[in-house]
C-alpha cells in the first residue's frame, strides 16, 4: 500500500483541510478492514498494520507543516481532528488517534489546549482507556517542564492543575467501583509529576493530590485491591521526595499513606527520602522533623539485619545517614545533641555490622558539637561531658568489630579534650579504653604516645601509670629495633615527672 501524495495548495489552510480529509478516509478504511471477517488472516493483519502506519504518517505530516502554528492548531486542526475521533465510534481507532496526536504535536500546543484534550477524553467510547491517554499527556508535559525555563509564564496563561484535577475527579466518580485501584493511582502519579515540575512553588497542589490519594485508599472496600496498589502508592510518595523532601514529609497525608506500605516498600521509600534530603542541600532545622526522618529510615537498617543485602548498597545508605548528621541546624547545641541522639536510636537497635560506618560518622559529629559548645557564648561543659560520654559508648560498641577504628576515634577524643581543656574522669575513661583496645601494632602505639605527649589533662600519677602500661606493651613487641624506637618516644612522657627514672621501668 503506497503512501499519500501531498498536494500543496496556494492557501495553507487548504493543505491542512486536505490532510484532515485524507486522514478521515484512511481512518474509515482502517475501521472497515478491522470489522471484516478475513479469509487470509496474515494478509488481513498486514493490511491493518500498513493502514495504521499511514494514518500515523498523515498526522505526523500535519504536525510538520510550517503553517500549523499554535493558533491554527487550536482553531482549525484540533477541532476537526476531534470531530473525526468522535464520529468514528471505534474503540481502537479513538485510542490510537488520541495517542498519536499527543505524541507528534509539540509540547507547547498541548499546554495551551490541555483543557480541550481532557474534555475530549471524557467524550470517547466507554471502552477507550481515557486514563492511559491522560497519563501519556501528563508525561509529555512533565518532560517539557523538566527542560523549559518558561514555567512561570506558562502558569500565568494556563491552569493545567485545575483541568487535570477535574478530569481525574470525573474518572474516579465514574469508575471507582469498577476500575482497579492501581489504575486510579496511575492518574494521581501522572498529576503529581506535573505538580512537581510545573508548580514547584505551590506545595498545596501536591498536598491536594496526596489527600485525594489517601481518600481513595481509605475508602476502598477491597483489601486485596489495596495490597495490589501498594507499589503505586510507593511510587506516588517517592516522586516529590526528589526535590521537596522536607516539605512533603511534614504533610499528614504523606505519613498516613506511607503506613499502608509493606516492609520492602518502606525500605525503598526510606532510600528515596535520604537521597532527596542530601540532594536538596537544605538544612534540617526542626527536632520534630528529625524525629520524622528517623521514623522513616529506622526500618531500613533494622530490617536489613535479617536479610541478604548488597554491601555497596548498604554502604551508600550509611553514607547518606552520615551526611544527614551534618545538615542538621537545630538552633542550639542542646537541640543538636538531642537530634544526634535520635539518630543514635537507629544504631542501637540495628545489627552492629550494618552501621559501623554510620557510627564512626556519629562520633565525628559529636566531636564537632563539643567544639561548637566550647565556642558558644556560654560554655556548657556539662553538655561537653555528655557528648564525650556518648562518644565513648559508641566507640565501645564499635570496638567489638573494628577495634583499630574505635581506638583512633578515642584518641581523637583525648586530643580534643586536651584542646578544649576539659578535665575529669571522662579523660581517663577514654584513655583506659584506648589501652584496652590496643593490639600489637607499632603504628598504633606511636599514635597513643603522640596523643599522650599533646594531652595536658592527666594528673601526674596517671601519666606515670600510662607510662608503665606502654612500657609493658612495648616489651611485647617482637622486633627489637621497634622496641628501641618506642622506648625513645616514651622518654618525653616522664621527662617532666619528678623522681621518675626511665631505667627503673626497663
Amino acid at each position: 500500500m503506497e503512501g499519500t501524495v501531498l498536494i500543496h495548495y496556494s492557501n495553507p489552510n487548504d493543505t491542512i483541510i486536505f490532510l484532515l480529509q485524507n486522514l478521515l478516509e484512511m481512518n474509515r478504511l482502517w475501521i472497515r478492514i478491522q470489522q471484516i471477517s478475513p479469509k487470509d488472516k496474515n494478509r488481513h493483519r498486514t493490511d491493518r498494520k500498513e493502514l495504521s502506519v499511514l494514518v500515523g504518517e498523515n498526522i505526523f505530516r500535519l504536525s510538520s507543516l510550517e503553517s500549523v502554528d499554535i493558533e491554527i492548531y487550536k482553531t482549525l486542526v484540533l477541532p476537526r481532528f476531534l470531530a473525526l475521533v468522535y464520529n468514528c465510534k471505534d474503540v481502537y481507532s479513538q485510542q490510537y488517534l488520541m495517542d498519536i496526536v499527543i505524541q507528534v504535536f509539540p509540547y507547547e500546543y498541548h499546554i495551551r489546549t490541555v483543557g480541550i484534550l481532557l474534555e475530549a477524553c471524557s467524550g470517547l467510547h466507554n471502552l477507550v482507556d481515557a486514563g492511559a491517554i491522560f497519563i501519556i499527556l501528563m508525561e509529555r508535559l512533565s518532560n517539557f517542564f523538566n527542560l523549559s525555563k518558561e514555567i512561570i509564564e506558562i502558569n500565568k496563561e494556563v491552569d493545567i492543575f485545575s483541568a487535570s484535577k477535574q478530569f481525574i475527579d470525573k474518572m474516579v466518580k465514574e469508575q471507582y467501583e469498577i476500575a482497579a485501584l492501581g489504575k486510579l493511582m496511575d492518574l494521581e502519579i501522572a498529576l503529581i509529576k506535573v505538580c512537581v515540575k510545573c508548580y514547584p512553588d505551590k506545595i498545596e497542589h501536591i498536598e491536594v493530590v496526596l489527600d485525594r490519594s489517601l481518600n481513595l485508599v481509605k475508602k476502598h472496600p477491597n483489601a486485596e485491591e489495596v495490597a495490589n496498589a501498594l507499589p503505586k502508592i510507593a511510587e506516588l510518595l517517592a516522586i516529590p521526595l526528589d526535590s521537596l523532601t522536607l516539605v512533603v514529609i511534614a504533610m499528614p497525608s504523606f505519613s498516613m499513606l506511607a503506613e499502608y506500605l509493606n516492609t520492602e516498600l518502606k525500605e525503598s521509600l526510606a532510600k528515596n527520602l535520604l537521597k532527596g534530603l542530601i540532594k536538596s542541600r537544605k538544612k534540617v532545622e526542626s527536632l520534630e522533623v528529625v524525629g520524622k526522618i528517623v521514623d522513616y529510615i529506622k526500618p531500613l537498617l533494622e530490617n536489613y539485619s535479617n536479610k541478604f543485602y548488597d554491601e555497596c548498597e548498604l554502604e551508600d545508605i550509611q553514607i547518606h545517614i552520615s551526611k544527614l548528621m551534618h545538615i542538621m541546624d537545630l538552633g542550639g547545641c542542646e537541640k543538636e545533641f538531642a537530634g544526634l541522639m535520635k539518630l543514635n536510636d537507629i544504631f542501637t537497635k540495628s545489627k552492629l555490622s550494618l552501621v559501623e560506618i554510620a557510627i564512626q560518622s556519629l562520633v565525628w559529629a559529636l566531636y564537632k558539637l563539643a567544639s561548637k559548645a566550647s565556642n558558644a557564648a556560654i560554655e556548657n561543659q556539662a553538655l561537653q561531658i555528655d557528648v564525650f560520654e556518648k562518644a565513648y559508648d559508641l566507640c565501645e560498641m564499635l570496638g567489638k568489630t573494628r577495634s583499630e577504628e574505635a581506638l583512633k576515634l578515642l584518641l581523637q577524643g583525648v586530643n580534643l579534650l586536651s584542646l578544649l581543656r576539659v578535665e575529669g574522669e571522662i579523660c581517663t575513661k577514654l584513655m583506659s579504653k584506648v589501652l584496652s583496645l590496643y593490639k600489637d601494632n607499632v603504628k598504633l602505639l606511636t599514635l597513643i604516645i603522640g596523643s599522650l605527649k599533646q594531652a595536658q589533662i592527666f594528673p601526674k600519677e596517671k601519666s606515670v601509670e600510662y607510662f608503665k602500661i606502654i612500657i609493658k606493651l612495648c616489651n611485647n613487641l617482637k622486633n627489637k629495633e621497634e622496641q628501641g624506637k618506642i622506648f625513645l618516644q616514651c622518654t618525653h612522657l616522664v621527662a617532666a615527672q619528678e623522681n621518675v627514672s626511665f631505667n627503673k621501668y626497663q
